[in-house]
This record gives C-alpha cells, structure tokens and sequence, in this order.
C-alpha cells in the first residue's frame, strides 16, 4: 500500500501544488509558542523533553489513527488507510518544487539582472544579498540540494519505514527548526534541542540522498567531496547532515572549485542541472523502493 500511496500523491502533484498559502502545520507553531508562554521558563522545556512534549499531540493523534485503521479488515478498510496516507503525505509534503521561483530567477539572470535574480530567491536563501552572483548562485543550489531532502526524500522514507505516524514526525520536527509566532523566538536550548532530533532522524535520509547524487552524477567526486564534509563536521551531526547533502550534490554535478565569473549563462545552466539531478534522484529512489516493495510481494 505504501508504495501505491507515494505513487497517488506524486501522480497528483500537479493538482494540489497550487495551495501556496495553505499551511497546514500552523496549528504545530501555535501550539509550540503558547507551551512557551506558559512552560519556557524551565528548564526541562529547552531540553529534549520540552521538544518532545511540542511535537506529542500530532504525533500521539496520527499515531492513534493509523494504529485503529490498521486493524481494519476488507478492501473498504484498506481504501481507508491509503486516503489517509496520501493525505498526510500531500499534507506533510506541500509545496516542495520551486518552479516559479526558479523561472522567475533564470529570467532574471537572462537579462543578467542579478539584482532581480536575488529579489526572486532572497526568501529562500534567508540572508541578504551574497557578496557575488557566483556566490549567490551556488547558495541557491546548495538550498535546493537540502529541499529536496527535507521536503521530500526524507519523507518518503519515513513513511516507507512506519507510516504515516513517521511522516508527520519528521515534518514537524522541520517545522520546528524555525518556529517563531507572535514575536516569540524560541530559546536557543530549545531550538538546540530540535536540531538534535532533527539530526538523529534525518542521518539516514541524507546519506541515502547523498548516495543518489553521487549515482546520478560523478560519482568520483561526490564520493570525494562526501568524506570532506564527514572530516569537517564530525562533532556536529546536524550540520554534517547538510553538508554530506551540499558536499556530494555540488560534487556530483562537478561545481566544486570552479571558476568564478563565468557569467549569467552558465549560473543559469547550473540550475538547470541541478534541477534535472533533482528530478532523477527521485526516479531512483521510487524505481529503488518499487523494486523492494515487488520483492517483498514475491517473497
């Protein structure tokens, strides 16, 4: 059933992508921020517990629903459990695909206004403007390298591993990263200890991740520029993470020590590339995942 619901809710992509204003996690942040009116001043909250206790009523909920569903019996009761899966799956995945930012930016960079080009993508690279257009291209890349994970691959793995329970886990645990709701900013014990989390559930994803990257690109260099990130971040596992991620993507598609000032034409193909790499690792990874799941029939 998994792997029929991934297929329902990427086949259908088109029809729900459009809801950009939906935020479906919003009631996660409230409630976080609320529990830190009341409870932030302690100091279990900006521990490991207090994060736990944020992420517990979606979790406990989603958790509780898939457990009764599943000891449902009947083609109805398995119709059941596949709406619910392909719900929180476009529920938890959203709008993954950065199409019009990126049409927007590519056009932009046609008319080398690399001014606009920035303008197009500044929500997504979270800073302000970057010292080059080299610099600001490749942390474009990098943004869409950790995106495809995040609100993607590692998804689908989780819930490949224990349902939709695991799905609304790891999503929310993202969502955590940046929770700020009504001026509140969360401590930086609390926001330390979703990074922590966070980094324990995305290890295996992004090495996954990683591994397509490599598969699909040069494989030499990913791999190179994958024990590079390992050697700089070892005592860091969040940050070791996003760099085994940025490490093996920019490596396989050979961006790593290139020249600097090589103009709009080829930071505009660099993107495209690394789009089309994008797109592949996800026909690997379902084409990976199909192949187990057909075996497991068979077995």
């Amino acid at each position: 059933m998994n792997l029929i619901a991934i297929l329902i809710t990427l086949g259908t992509e088109n029809l729900w992508k459009s809801f950009r204003a939906v935020r479906p996690y919003q009631w996660l942040l409230d409630y976080t921020a609320w529990l830190w009116q009341r409870v932030g001043s302690e100091r279990w909250f900006g521990r490991s517990a207090g994060v736990l206790l944020a992420l517990a009523p979606g979790v406990l909920v989603v958790g509780l629903i898939q457990l009764v569903l599943a000891s449902g019996e009947g083609f109805f009761a398995w119709l059941i459990r596949l709406a619910f899966a392909v719900a929180v799956l476009i529920v938890s995945i959203g709008v993954r695909g950065l199409e019009p930012e990126l049409e927007e930016y590519r056009r932009s960079l046609d008319r080398d206004d690399h001014d606009g080009a920035y303008l197009h993508v500044r929500e997504l690279l979270r800073e302000g403007p970057p010292a080059s257009p080299d610099e600001m291209n490749r942390k474009l890349i990098e943004v869409m390298l950790i995106r495809n994970n995040e609100r993607l691959l590692a998804i689908l793995f989780w819930f490949a591993l224990v349902g939709p329970v695991g799905v609304v886990l790891y999503r929310s645990i993202c969502q955590l990263k940046g929770v700020r709701q009504g001026g509140i900013v969360m401590s930086s014990d609390f926001l330390g200890a979703v990074l922590r989390v966070h980094a324990v559930l995305d290890w295996i994803p992004a090495r996954i991740t990683a591994i397509c990257y490599a598969i699909i690109g040069s494989f030499v260099e990913a791999m190179q520029q994958w024990r590079a990130a390992v050697q700089s971040w070892r005592g860091d596992l969040y940050t070791g993470n996003r760099q085994v991620l940025i490490n093996s993507g920019m490596g396989a598609l050979r961006l790593y020590n290139v020249e600097t000032g090589r103009g709009s034409d080829a930071m505009r193909d660099d993107i495209i590339d690394a789009e089309a790499m994008i797109n592949r690792t996800v026909i690997v990874w379902l084409t990976a995942f199909a192949l187990l799941t057909i075996a497991g029939w068979l077995s």
